[in-house]
């Protein structure tokens, strides 16, 4: 058994097997994670309140989460997409978890808020076209908190540039080089 887990949060409608959450998954496979996965949320609805779809959702998969002893491991990295990124930090909190750090790939406007000095956060990632987060926002909570934000020109909330291919996959290299 690992001493280390990764739990993979994805977002909404954007599984664990979509790619920039299965290929980072992989990646901290191979270096000796053990892989906790997230299917879904249920049947949570992220309709006009993000927040109370984010408090359902812990809900929904707190079982799951109930039976981890999470101090056991010497060190709990979120691997967390989207509304997944609000999530992590409320489970680090509710479950105490005292070795977190947490990998944000294209947060949103709920996330910002725990964004602090007691929180390690590895690297954020936002497209500068991502309408579910204000860059404004986000980048003064990065330069206040000195956090590695990286903000990729032209492509939205999935970080892919639909008329390039070979972008889109750049991207996604890039995303694992710094992860």
């Amino acid at each position: 058994m690992s001493n280390k887990l990764a739990i993979v949060l994805p977002g909404f409608r954007y599984s664990k097997d979509c790619p920039l959450l299965y290929y980072p998954a992989m990646k901290y496979k191979k270096m000796g994670y053990e892989i906790l996965a997230i299917d879904d949320y249920g049947s949570c609805d992220m309709k006009g309140n993000p927040e109370q779809f984010i408090s359902d959702s812990l809900d929904y998969i707190a079982p799951v989460l109930d039976e981890i002893d999470f101090n056991s491991f010497d060190e709990v990295v979120f691997i967390a997409k989207s509304v997944g990124t609000a999530l992590a930090p409320r489970i680090e909190d509710k479950y105490k978890i005292n070795n977190a750090v947490h990998i944000m790939l294209t947060p949103i406007d709920a996330t910002i808020q725990y964004m602090t000095d007691d929180r390690i956060i590895k690297y954020i990632v936002s497209g500068t076209e991502d309408e579910w987060i204000s860059l404004m926002s986000l980048t003064q909570a990065c330069m206040e908190y000195d956090l590695n934000l990286n903000i990729i020109s032209d492509v939205g909330h999935r970080l892919e540039d639909s008329n390039n291919l070979e972008r889109t996959i750049g991207i996604l290299k890039e995303i694992l080089e710094n992860i």
